[in-house]
């Protein structure tokens, strides 16, 4: 092993230490298994060993800590729904601070409570679906909620408290860390971290929820199912059909993630033609539900506005995609076509590039995950 990759290895096993992904002991049984190997020497464990230092886990400081996030104007509404403008900018006149949780998380807020329409507290589970709220206000008055402690409940991993802006200058939210050294283990450092998860209708059956509960993460589910990360075919492009779409399954097409909007909306106001092209018994005519999924299904939907930007980050971006883009069952051979156009959103490796590009243009250090196809049939 060079030099450089010693050194790149070295400082990986202490960075995952540090952030408390491993524990002291796993990290000490990874580098006698590199010694083992022949990549690391007595002289690289006695570095180690004095980087991991003699404490048993990472010092945290202790008592209330305000939570990441900065309060955003509007009321959480009855539904979960956030609420803003209204008649007279009425809505803009409350804030709110949204963040992930986990169950039995000790909190607490300043916060002050009017209108009817408004509530304390407001959850979500694991998959992003609302809950129920706490505490609904009431009409020309403000109850005051000061320093408020509160249990985060069984199944909720995400709040959001609301607070009458004129009231309450001193809005905030914070959560309890115990004092001194804690106990790491592999998983704790995603402990209420936020995992969004892209994918096809093997993933939105729903392991991805599993992974979150096991990590003690918030793990937000936009599979689809029959989806594609692909646009189309690119061996069936002509001037007729600039995208590939013909002969490939409605579905895919519909609800692929790497589609813009204006090209669904394309596909929608085109429908009496494209229905014609397309195989898997496309509808007659689609319904307005029909037409919000697949608008829904765009990467500008999806990725861009739920999960990009300030205060909606995710911590990790996996995507579970491949298997509905291998085009007409030719199986994986149509997957590893590596375009001219590295962001070449008619294959399957540029519509997976372009859709990265989105994510490290928004944070350049994103955690970004994937979830390979496999397939056992040898080819010939």
């Amino acid at each position: 092993m060079s030099f450089d990759s010693k050194s790149w290895l070295l400082n990986t096993l202490v960075q995952a230490y540090e952030s408390g992904q491993f524990t002291k002991e796993y990290v000490t049984v990874l580098a006698n298994n590199y010694k083992c190997k022949g990549a690391l020497g007595e002289e690289d464990l006695a570095y180690l060993a004095g980087k991991l230092g003699d404490a048993g886990g990472t010092p945290a400081p202790g008592g209330w800590q305000a939570v990441q996030e900065q309060p955003a104007v509007g009321v959480i509404g009855a539904n979960g729904e956030l609420l803003t403008g209204g008649a007279g900018d009425v809505y803009n006149r409350w804030t709110h601070i949204k963040t992930t949780c986990r169950p039995g998380e000790k909190m607490r807020t300043t916060a002050g409570l009017r209108g009817d329409a408004t509530a304390l507290l407001s959850y979500w589970d694991e998959e992003g679906a609302f809950l129920f709220r706490q505490f609904e206000g009431a009409n020309n008055t403000t109850n005051r909620y000061e320093n408020y402690e509160f249990t985060v409940p069984e199944g909720a991993y995400s709040v959001a408290v609301t607070s009458y802006t004129a009231d309450t200058p001193d809005f905030k939210l914070e959560r309890y860390a115990e004092g001194g050294v804690q106990p790491q283990s592999r998983t704790s450092w995603w402990q209420g971290k936020k995992i969004v998860w892209f994918g096809t209708s093997i993933p939105a059956g729903g392991y991805p929820g599993l992974v979150g509960k096991r990590l003690g993460a918030v793990v937000v589910n936009e599979a689809v199912g029959n989806s594609m990360a692909r646009i189309g075919d690119e061996t069936k492009i002509t001037a007729d059909d600039p995208h590939g779409w013909t002969g490939v399954h409605w579905e895919k097409v519909a609800y692929s993630l790497a589609m813009h909007l204006a090209e669904k909306q394309a596909l929608i106001d085109g429908w009496d033609n494209w229905k014609t092209k397309l195989s898997g018994s496309p509808p007659n005519t689609l319904t307005e539900a029909q037409k919000a999924q697949i608008l829904g299904c765009s990467y500008e939907k999806k990725l861009v506005e739920r999960h990009l930007g300030e205060g909606k980050r995710a911590d990790l971006y996996v995507f579970d995609h491949g298997h509905n883009d291998a085009m007409n069952g030719a199986g994986i051979q149509t997957l590893d076509t590596v375009p001219a156009d590295p962001l070449d959103r008619h294959t399957f490796i540029g519509a997976m590039g372009f859709l990265v590009a989105q994510i490290l243009a928004d944070n350049p250090r994103a955690r970004i995950c994937f979830v390979g196809h496999y397939e056992d049939a040898r080819k010939a």
